[in-house]
Parts: C-alpha cells; structure tokens; sequence
C-alpha cells in the first residue's frame, strides 16, 4: 500500500476495483481513493488518517467490506460512514446498518452520493488531501 498524505475523505474498496461513480465523485471532491488488499490494510489506513468522510464500496461478495465497517464503527471513528454498492437489495442495505454504516446508497445514485459529499465537506477542499 502507498503512503497516503493526510485526508478527511477517504473512498476505500478490499480487494474490487472502485466504480465510475465513486470515481467521479473522489475526483469532484478530491477524495483519496484506497484500494487495499485486505481489510486490516484499509482499517489501518483509516485509523491512521481519521477522515471525517469514509465511503465503502460493497462488492456482491460483500463479506470484506461489511467486516471493515464493523471495525471502523467499533473502533469509535468519527467519520460519516457510507456504505455503497453494486446490486441494491433490502438484504444487503440491512446488512450495512446492522455493520455501523451511517448510511446506505446504490452506486446508480450518484447525484445523491455527489450531495452527500459536498454537505459532509462543506467545500471540495475540506475532505481534499491536506
């Protein structure tokens, strides 16, 4: 894993490549995209780096992301934690909450995942790489 500078927006995916539109919404909001290998590699970068904003891709083999959001959401991190995936289902936005997600959203809604963002950093620069 590179060394990351410091951030208070992280975009993390364990072992799936990251969407377009978490891309897009990284690049718009100069979120730091991780993609890590496993989950204590990318639960150790958010320790080290407290982000105020964490979004974490859910795969269809979602085991590894919800396993990280539980490990955050112990760890007692302040971030607004968002899950957000492929193939929405009442099952799988059951499964975020139960992890600690603070919230749920299909990666088809972009737009509202672009708001979030916005509203979590207030300006582009505020969840940017310091």
């Amino acid at each position: 894993m590179a060394l990351l500078p410091a951030v208070k927006g992280l975009v993390v995916v364990v072992d799936t490549p990251v969407g377009l539109s978490l891309r897009k919404v990284a690049r718009t909001h100069r979120l730091a995209i991780l993609e890590a290998a496993s989950v204590d590699q990318a639960f150790e970068a958010i320790r080290r780096l407290h982000p105020r904003l964490v979004i974490v891709r859910i795969p269809s083999v979602m085991d590894k992301a919800l396993e990280l959001i539980r490990m955050v959401a112990a760890n007692g991190e302040q971030a607004l934690l968002v899950a957000t995936v492929m193939s929405p289902g009442d099952e799988t936005e059951r499964l975020a909450r139960e992890a600690g997600a603070t919230c749920y959203l299909p990666d088809a809604e972009s737009d509202l995942m672009d708001q979030m963002a916005a509203a979590a950093c207030r300006a582009p620069s505020e969840c940017g790489a310091a």
